[in-house]
This record gives structure tokens, sequence and C-alpha cells, in this order.
């Protein structure tokens, strides 16, 4: 399988567990609980972020003068 394919997989299977930590939050007792399920949706959401980004570089471009292939390595320490 190509890296595109399992990043956007990863991407879509992180983004539906955000979205059942968002209807956790929601449903949460109390608000101890709901602010560690927020905590969990935040990191998802940098995950999210993570592989969005990395998707966007491997775009293919006619341009190889854009900012995305100049300053690839910089979009790749971004998502570390």
């Amino acid at each position: 399988m190509l890296p595109t394919s399992k990043a956007f997989f990863s991407t879509m299977t992180v983004s539906y567990a955000s979205g059942l930590i968002d209807f956790l939050t929601l449903r949460s007792p109390d608000m101890v609980t709901a602010i560690y399920f927020g905590r969990w949706a935040v990191f998802f959401y940098i995950l999210i972020y993570g592989g969005y980004l990395f998707l966007s570089t491997q775009m293919p471009f006619e341009n190889r003068a854009s900012l995305v292939w100049k300053y690839r390595l910089d979009y790749v320490a971004t998502i570390w």
C-alpha cells in the first residue's frame, strides 16, 4: 500500500475517533471527565492536522518552486 493511502486511512480513522471523543465530551457526567475527553480531542486534532499536512505535501505540483516543495522539511518538523 502506498504511504499516501496509509496516511489517508489513518487520518480518516483518527477523524472518526475524534468524533466519538467529541460525543463523549458532550455526554460526560461531570466536569473532570469532560476535561479528560477534551484533552484527548485536542490530541486527536493535532494528529489530524499532521495527517492533512503530510497529505498536502504529496500532491503533484507543476510548480516545483512552490512553498510546499521548497520548505518540505519544515512541514515534517511541524508534524513532529
